[in-house]
């Protein structure tokens, strides 16, 4: 990884976009490697490669090290600093002071093919996916590793049906948990609004939660939480599995032991080439 003090001297405050820790390295990491690999074995075909970014942020980020602020090149940045380049960047976020300060960054990239588009990622990431699919020459990378829950499962919907996107989820799985109380009866709207966002279905509801042993005179019968983090996981690779051609098993990260995300690989291209060829390098980057 090239850190952030090693590229340019724009000054991006300590704290502008302050979040994770070694594990966030680790994931820049993997991400970096992949995109890497992935423009040199596409270099020499008739392609035109872009890199999207749902949640791009300021370009860099303040993550917590062996008790320090340390401050890194974030997604973005690593995307642009990688050897082999892609044809078109798009970076998108819908925070208005994130995406000023990103700016500042592509500046220095004058000779590369960038936008940069303060927007809601489901709205902007739909629109991508319809010109992706105009041209058959089109093939990218799509990063998502959102703030939150804010990932619409339709917009993966899209993403899937291009059948010319590799999508690098980062799935909040620790997020998807707390939005589930042990008592079912707790559970209100947001959070059920939040689940079918994600999920795109409801289904989530029945694997979730089990009739409780003991019974409330007043309430009825209740029903108790009956699934951990690894199941949401394995519900979502479900999901993915039903609308990508492949879905690679999820990468966990570990904050302070704790499951936290759970990073999926989707292929959409059903064509052998194009799954062998990302089985290859992500199983490679995964097993590192």
């Amino acid at each position: 990884m090239i850190y952030f003090s090693n590229i340019l001297k724009i000054r991006i405050p300590v704290g502008a976009h302050h979040f994770g820790g070694k594990w966030t390295e680790d994931k820049l990491d993997k991400l970096s490697s992949y995109l890497s690999s992935y423009a040199m074995a596409l270099r020499d075909q008739n392609f035109s490669l872009w890199y999207i970014d749902g949640f791009a942020g300021t370009g860099a980020v303040t993550i917590k090290k062996d008790g320090n602020d340390l401050e890194i090149p974030g997604s973005a940045w690593e995307a642009l600093e990688t050897s082999n380049k892609f044809d078109r960047y798009i970076f998108i976020d819908s925070k208005r002071k994130y995406v000023k300060a990103l700016q500042d960054v592509v500046a220095n990239y004058s000779e590369l093919d960038i936008k940069v588009l303060h927007n809601d990622c489901n709205v902007a990431i739909k629109s991508i996916c319809s010109e992706i699919k105009k041209n058959w020459k089109n093939r990218a990378v799509l990063f998502l590793d959102p703030y939150g829950m804010q990932v619409e499962w339709s917009t993966i919907e899209n993403i899937a049906m291009t059948k010319k996107i590799d999508l690098w989820y980062l799935f909040p799985t620790e997020g998807a948990n707390r939005q589930l109380p042990n008592d079912a009866n707790k559970i209100d709207h947001n959070k059920v609004t939040s689940l079918n966002r994600i999920f795109g279905t409801n289904e989530w509801r029945t694997l979730s939660y089990r009739p409780s042993p003991q019974k409330d005179m007043f309430a009825g019968e209740q029903e108790e939480k009956n699934i951990t983090k690894e199941g949401l996981e394995s519900f979502m690779k479900e999901r993915l599995d039903s609308i990508f051609a492949e879905t690679m098993d999820p990468y966990r990260f570990y904050r302070d032991n704790h499951h936290q995300f759970s990073l999926f690989c989707c292929i959409s291209n059903p064509a052998p080439k194009a799954i062998g060829l990302a089985q290859r390098l992500i199983g490679s980057i995964f097993n590192k």
